[in-house]
Order: C-alpha cells, then sequence, then structure tokens
C-alpha cells in the first residue's frame, strides 16, 4: 500500500499501540485530492501528529474567517496605493491560524475517536476472518505461532485461482522472507535406472555466508512455512524441495549447496 493511501488512524493505530488517547491532531487543510499523503509529519515524543486532512475550522461560517468589511476594504484597495494589502493578508492569516490552534482539542477528540473505531472495527473483521478459515479452510489463526504461516494463510480464500502456482510461491516466499528464492527443475528417478516424466521442482532460498548453527537456525525458521506451502499451495503429485542454497550453487558451503 502506498504512503498516500494509508490513513492517519490505520497507521497511528497499527505503529503505536496503546497511545490511542494520547495524540493531538494538527489539520492543516493541505490536502489536495489524492495526491497528498494524509500524514504530514508525526513527533513521537511530543504525541502531536499533523495532518493534511481538513479540520473543523472548514465549517465555519466565512464571516469568522474573513469577514465582509476587510474583504470590502482589500477589493477597493486595488485603486489605492496607500492601503498595504500585504497587511491584510497576514491578519486574515493570524486569524486562520488562532481559529485553527483553538479548534486542535476537537480536532484531537475526532482522531482519537477515529483511531478507537478503527481498531475496534479491526477486531471485528480480524475475528470474521479467523472464523472463515477456521470453518472453511480447516485453519486455526488462534494456534498457528509461526508468523510466515499466518501471513500465507491469509491467501486460503484465493486458493481455486493460485493453487499450484509454483510462480506464485516463488514470488510469496520473497515476499515473506525478504530473500531472493530461486526456481529449479529437473528430473528424478525411483531407482537409479529409472526417470519420472515429472519433473522434480527446487525452490531455494539464497542466504550466503551460513555457518553450520545459523543455518540449521535458517532451516528451523524456514521449515513450517516450507510444510505449509507444500501440503496448501502447491500440487499434491508434485516432488518439491524448500532449502536454502548460496548464490553459486557449484560452490560448497557447509554442503547447503550439495545435493546427491
Amino acid at each position: 500500500m502506498k504512503a498516500k493511501e494509508l490513513s492517519a488512524e490505520a497507521l497511528l493505530g497499527l505503529f503505536y499501540e496503546g497511545l490511542e488517547k494520547e495524540w493531538v491532531a494538527y489539520d492543516r487543510g493541505l490536502f489536495f485530492r489524492n495526491y497528498s499523503e494524509d500524514v504530514v509529519s508525526i513527533d513521537e515524543d511530543a504525541r502531536t501528529v499533523t495532518l493534511s486532512r481538513d479540520g473543523w475550522l472548514r465549517y465555519l461560517p466565512q464571516e469568522l474567517v474573513s469577514p465582509e468589511d476587510e474583504i470590502r476594504e482589500k477589493k477597493e484597495a486595488a485603486g489605492n496605493r496607500n492601503v498595504d494589502l500585504a497587511a491584510i493578508d497576514e491578519a486574515i492569516r493570524k486569524r486562520i491560524s488562532l481559529l485553527g490552534e483553538s479548534f486542535v482539542p476537537l480536532d484531537s477528540f475526532s482522531l482519537r475517536t477515529r483511531i478507537a473505531l478503527e481498531k475496534k472495527v479491526q477486531e471485528i473483521l480480524d475475528a470474521k476472518r479467523d472464523w472463515i478459515l477456521k470453518t472453511f479452510y480447516d485453519f486455526d489463526m488462534a494456534s498457528e505461532k509461526d508468523e510466515y504461516v499466518r501471513q500465507a494463510a491469509l491467501l486460503l480464500p484465493y486458493l481455486p485461482k493460485i493453487g499450484g502456482n509454483v510462480r506464485f510461491v516463488q514470488t510469496l516466499m520473497e515476499t515473506l522472507t525478504g530473500r531472493k528464492v530461486r526456481l529449479r527443475y529437473t528430473t528424478y528417478g525411483a531407482t537409479d535406472h529409472t526417470r519420472c516424466a515429472t519433473r522434480k521442482v527446487f525452490i531455494d532460498v539464497i542466504i550466503d555466508g551460513l555457518d553450520s548453527e545459523s543455518y540449521r537456525a535458517e532451516m528451523n525458521k524456514l521449515h513450517p512455512l516450507a510444510s505449509f506451502l507444500k501440503e496448501r499451495f502447491l500440487p499434491m503429485e508434485l516432488v518439491c524441495e524448500i532449502g536454502i542454497k548460496g548464490k553459486n550453487p557449484d560452490v560448497l558451503l557447509l554442503d547447503y549447496n550439495y545435493e546427491l
């Protein structure tokens, strides 16, 4: 998701857990169609957030923001060089700034309320999602501890479209692990003298420079996801191995580039 598509409520609720009632909001009225990001700046220490959106100030009658007598004076000043137009503009800007400051408590209350509401709605949606996965896909999100598997499980409802697509599994693993993933295909046989028609695929997560201990740790971390993907996303008849390899498969690194 692009930053400009992420609302302040979603951002603050997601990354600043437990601070829903502490934020002070400054709405600057800088939002222009869909080209402006909602959040202009965040001060974590001061618990302040500056938003590009319009605040409650925009609902004030125009007369309170820019009275008619000042507007009339500004118009008449067009033919009167003795009138300081810049001073009139500056006075209006100061009035708007002071009015904006006076609405900060109301804008802050509105933001805090929307953050709490966004969080509650997300909790309801998560509960609904977990029920769907448990009821229709036999996957218990509450009991699953592996974060890779939890994220991959969100795609179970889309299996009719993406199931069996090895290249999609490659992309999914790259997204989840943040590593380059390589596909390799070969033939295989049940004995030394036979070869099966179905190809065997190797899905390699590329990690260089591992010692024996870190290699085992990375393999243990990858194992739950590999088992889940082979069970749910890949065809039953497909022979597949998912593991860790170095960038150069011809160089032996702790034997994890080696295959029998």
